[in-house]
């Protein structure tokens, strides 16, 4: 039954084609205001190999603009769930023999189905841009890291956007709050301004969202050929200064985030709020 309920909320997310839209209105933005404000400026303040600065630059930008469509996907995914509530179909499965598990459950799996593959689809979009703008394409094994990274980044962001989902009562605040991330999450996952140009304090906060880790193990895995190839005879205080600045390094106190530290901190975070948000919707609906 959770099955057939996922499917009903999928087909209706998509057949409302601004709501699809509007999933990706964070990426889209980061786009534009790449292309058109920010490339020059994060291109000109490299110092690397001629050439090369545009595809390590463009890969940047891209790994953020998946991590971002990983949260911005989910959250619209729980657009359903709101209407429902707001509709009186909530009631209506209160009154059927469906479970209530199924029914949250529901709400909670197509978020992740519909994240998954609408970031799926952000990373085949992000691969034609560098290729068309005279870069390559990222090797099979980095593209299984790539889709293993999505998921996981997916899995975090639908606990948590589901969380917030569960405490708004009406489309008119479903809507405001999917204006206000995705007009936000390029600043929360470092793709407006690099991480290393901003206070220590805001830094930190920045360290502690999991679409930031996402975002940074996505750059770690795409930035790979590109940087090799920038800064090919660099001494390693260059390359890692760039790393730290550009929010491919981070370092919390005196410990080195590792890619498994990252991967871990998104399934733990992801849990977590999954739990929560199971806790939450069904004492809503026991209340109801």
């Amino acid at each position: 039954m959770m099955l057939t309920l996922a499917n009903r909320n999928w087909k209706l997310f998509y057949r409302d084609r601004g709501t699809v839209f509007f999933s990706l209105l964070g990426p889209i933005i980061i786009v534009l205001l790449y292309v058109f404000f920010l490339k020059g400026t994060v291109t000109e303040g490299l110092t690397v190999a001629e050439g090369t600065s545009d595809y390590l630059v463009d890969s940047w930008i891209m790994a953020g603009i998946i991590a971002s469509a990983t949260v911005t996907t989910c959250l619209s995914g729980y657009g359903t769930m709101i209407r429902d509530r707001e509709d009186g179909i909530a009631k209506d499965f209160d009154t059927s023999p469906v479970s209530k598990w199924s029914v949250i459950g529901g709400y909670l799996l197509n978020s992740m189905v519909i994240g998954t593959v609408m970031s799926i689809i952000s990373f085949v979009i992000a691969e034609i841009y560098i290729v068309v703008n005279g870069g390559s394409l990222v090797s099979p094994l980095e593209a299984l890291q790539i889709l293993g990274t999505i998921v996981a980044a997916v899995f975090s962001a639908a606990g948590l956007v589901g969380l917030l989902s569960s405490f708004i009562g009406s489309e008119g605040a479903f809507s405001g709050a999917n204006i206000a991330i995705g007009a936000a999450i390029g600043f929360l996952v470092g793709a407006y301004i690099p991480i290393g140009g901003l206070p220590d304090g805001v830094q930190s906060v920045i360290k502690l969202l999991p679409a930031s880790h996402a975002a940074r193990v996505l750059r770690v895995i795409m930035m790979t050929e590109p940087a090799a190839a920038a800064f090919e005879g660099a001494p390693a205080q260059a390359v890692e200064q760039f790393s730290t600045e550009m929010g491919v390094s981070f370092q919390i106190g005196d410990h080195v985030v590792t890619m498994a530290d990252s991967i871990g901190y998104l399934l733990l975070s992801g849990l977590v709020a999954f739990v929560l948000t199971v806790v939450v919707l069904a004492i809503k609906r026991r209340n109801q």
